[in-house]
């Protein structure tokens, strides 16, 4: 989910990771308003489409009527999720099929603004930055509840900001801790699919802003806290501290990123049983 800030298997068999690509394309791995830029996005057609696709997910309270209403079209989107994260092709075509099946808009031209707000369906609650839809304001990050993730966990004394990573079993306690707030669900969206949401959007954040020359990325996936930050928080790509979009190495694939997954619905496990 996203905003302007107030602060082996065939993927199609395999709901919870593709519900999660559909979730984190539109909402919370969102493609960040004020990054579109023409060293970034090439030429000016794709450029100004680009643009607005940032602008869509960046914020699902945009003041522009066209945001709300106009479909996003497929291969238009597709291109921009290449562009802006790295993601494979295939991965890509997946991601934006997915998340139009999940929507209903496979045959209306794809999804609006509006589709991405209803809550229940890609939206969901026990979001790392948002509140849940009882609790008020679910549409917009809030600051307070990144600071309280990424301040919360336990770094080696002493180490810069560059160098303060999130693991991977980081993000498993804090979705463990999350969805066990949870007291109601929707019949169309049960704990197991939220639980499913959370991990596949865990595991894109993982991939997107993996550091790989931190000691820690050789025993378990990690992220760089300081990018995730300013990503979580001010929804757009930290490109001052050094993110790219392009790094050699770091591509995006579904088989990567399904692997990433399992490792953590995995922790998840391990936790839950020792509780």
């Amino acid at each position: 989910m996203a905003t302007t800030s107030k602060n082996g298997p065939s993927v199609l068999s395999m709901p919870g990771v593709t519900w999660s690509h559909g979730r984190l394309l539109i909402s919370d791995l969102r493609m960040r308003r004020g990054v579109a830029s023409d060293s970034l996005f090439g030429d000016r057609e794709h450029h100004l489409f680009t643009a607005r696709v940032l602008r869509v997910f960046g914020s699902r309270r945009t003041k522009n009527p066209r945001d709300d209403e106009d479909p996003l079209p497929f291969f238009q989107l597709v291109k921009a999720l290449r562009t802006c994260y790295n993601l494979s092709w295939p991965f890509a075509f997946l991601f934006v099929l997915a998340a139009n099946l999940r929507l209903g808009t496979i045959r209306t031209g794809g999804f609006t603004l509006k589709h991405l707000k209803k809550h229940g369906l890609i939206e969901h609650d026990a979001s790392i930055t948002r509140y849940n839809a009882s609790e008020g304001d679910y549409l917009d990050p809030q600051c307070e509840l990144v600071d309280e993730f990424i301040d919360g966990i336990h770094y080696p004394a002493g180490l810069d900001e560059a160098k303060k990573m999130i693991t991977l079993g980081d993000f498993a306690k804090k979705r463990v801790e999350l969805e066990d707030r949870l007291t109601s669900f929707l019949p169309q969206q049960p704990k197991f699919r939220i639980h499913l949401l959370g991990i596949g959007e865990a595991a894109l954040a993982l991939q997107a802003f993996a550091d790989k020359s931190s000691p820690l990325y050789t025993r378990e996936i990690c992220a760089r806290a300081d990018w995730l930050r300013i990503w979580y928080k001010e929804e757009r790509f930290p490109l001052e501290l050094g993110w790219e979009n392009r790094r050699d190495g770091y591509k995006i694939t579904l088989i990567g990123l399904i692997r990433t997954a399992r490792k953590l619905l995995k922790k998840t496990k391990a936790i839950e049983d020792e509780k």
